[in-house]
């Protein structure tokens, strides 16, 4: 198997710095037309290696370590000036993680723990051992099963719909069989963070093991699941320009980290990447009226918390530095739309309780022309607190969000302005192991991507738009 370093080391050989030519002024159309996608797959295929070397990128993690070191070796390369900031999150270190049936003990790695799983009293709990009738994609399938150990096939619906209706019943735990168990998680949540059973993984082999032991009578389980809270580091990564004022920095950002359940290439491996070759690009531009920063957030995935940290962290007048923050957050989904969030309120869906900082509605134009300027079509996609712009837009710093869609199904009206089929989700693989290099959209990339740095050239050299929304009030 590759490892972290070797995976790094193979990485940063592939991601050298663009060979010298002579540099220009950065405008719209030499910017956006440099970016590739065949770059920002590169970036991708490295943080899939990341990820296959350490389990997943969530924060903490080795794949996560490796793929910050990788974003700020990229960044120097390119000649920026790199900074790191740690990023402390509550996390479960299982130290006791073990199913006993009829006195044989199973652990990792032939039964691993969910990383959204609970824990046990001390000394373990029992509970018979039962098979479904049923897929475990409804709650009848779970009826009579209050207090005991669930052996599910994976397949027909989402894990998690599975694990929700075992909750529902009130089951001890449930264990999710396939052809083999995952890899087991460094870490897990922190008992209590979600009231969910004990969520246990294994393979065919295991799981046919029990079956048969099932069918031969009544079966005893003993689970005895210990975790305990852990403090983990991981870092926020900021790169900016030496060229451009100081005074007035345009600010794009993405969060860097996976959740625990897979590698995390569209979610938000994809918006990282786009990042990534924006600022190798830039090596070849040496001017603009302002400078250009990047950050690649940690703990996103844990409630915005890199992000919240460092915009936080800045004094007033260092907020107000930042003239604009554009957010890239699942760029590359399979079934995509070009999403721009909707600061004007066009559509009429904002919730009302997030405010939209003055100069925002400068920043959603920019980008909806930007689109237009490269023949795509763009839809409105209602203001959120889902990702790291979030917390620059609760600092009153004037904000947009570029996304292709996660979870949510595709509407006929997107199905003909982007094709893609209507109905189906945006990201089936949204938050699941299957979010691997086979789960992004090329095209939903590089429309992203030239979006974003069209967008970027511009206000790097005109912000004068966001001043007279923020004068006008």
């Amino acid at each position: 198997m590759l490892t972290i370093t070797a995976a790094l080391s193979l990485a940063l050989a592939v991601a050298a710095a663009p060979s010298a030519v002579e540099k220009s002024t950065l405008s719209p159309d030499a910017f956006s037309s440099a970016l590739s996608v065949d770059g920002i797959m590169s970036h991708l295929q490295a943080f899939a290696g990341f990820a296959a070397a350490g389990v997943n990128r969530a924060h903490g993690t080795s794949g996560y370590n490796a793929s910050a070191d990788y974003v700020a070796k990229v960044a120097e390369q390119a000649g920026l000036k790199v900074s790191r900031q740690s990023v402390l999150e509550e996390l479960g270190q299982v130290t006791i993680g073990q199913l006993t049936v009829n006195g044989v003990v199973y652990e990792s790695p032939t039964v691993v723990l969910d990383a959204y799983t609970n824990a046990t009293e001390v000394g373990g709990s029992a509970g018979e051992l039962v098979s479904l009738p049923g897929s475990g994609c409804e709650q009848e399938d779970f009826a009579g099963t209050d207090g005991k150990v669930v052996l599910v096939m994976l397949g027909e619906c989402d894990d998690n719909a599975k694990v929700f209706n075992s909750m529902q019943a009130k089951n001890l735990a449930i264990i999710l069989y396939g052809d083999v168990a995952p890899a087991a998680n460094p870490y897990v949540e922190v008992p209590g963070r979600f009231v969910v059973p004990v969520v246990l993984h294994t393979g065919i082999s295991t799981a046919q093991e029990l079956l048969g032991q099932i069918e031969n009578g009544t079966v005893d389980a003993l689970v005895n699941v210990q975790i305990e809270s852990v403090m983990v580091p991981g870092d926020n990564v900021v790169a900016q320009t030496s060229w451009g004022s100081q005074e007035k920095v345009i600010m794009f950002g993405a969060h860097l980290d996976s959740v625990q359940a897979g590698p995390g290439i569209n979610d938000n491996g994809s918006g990282s990447a786009t990042l990534l070759e924006m600022v190798k690009q830039l090596a070849n531009f040496n001017h603009a009226e302002y400078a250009i920063r990047f950050g690649w957030w940690a703990a996103e995935e844990r409630g915005l918390h890199g992000s919240k940290q460092y915009v936080q962290q800045l004094s007033e007048s260092e907020r107000d530095q930042i003239a604009a923050y554009i957010n890239l957050d699942m760029t590359g989904s399979p079934n995509y739309k070009l999403g721009v969030q909707d600061n004007s309120n066009s559509a009429g869906q904002n919730p009302p309780w997030i405010s939209v900082p003055a100069g925002s509605v400068a920043i959603e134009r920019i980008l909806q022309e930007a689109f237009r300027s490269d023949g795509q079509n763009s839809v409105p996609t209602p203001v959120s607190s889902a990702s790291d712009h979030a917390s620059f837009m609760a600092m009153g710093i004037p904000s947009g969000y570029l996304e292709s869609g996660a979870g949510a199904r595709k509407t006929a009206l997107e199905a003909e302005l982007f094709g893609g089929v209507a109905g189906e989700r945006y990201d089936s693989c949204y938050h699941q192991l299957c979010d691997n290099m086979n789960n992004v959209s090329p095209d939903a990339l590089i429309h992203n991507a030239r979006a974003a740095g069209r967008a970027m050239a511009i206000l790097a050299n005109d912000i004068s738009a966001i001043e007279e929304e923020q004068r006008s009030g």
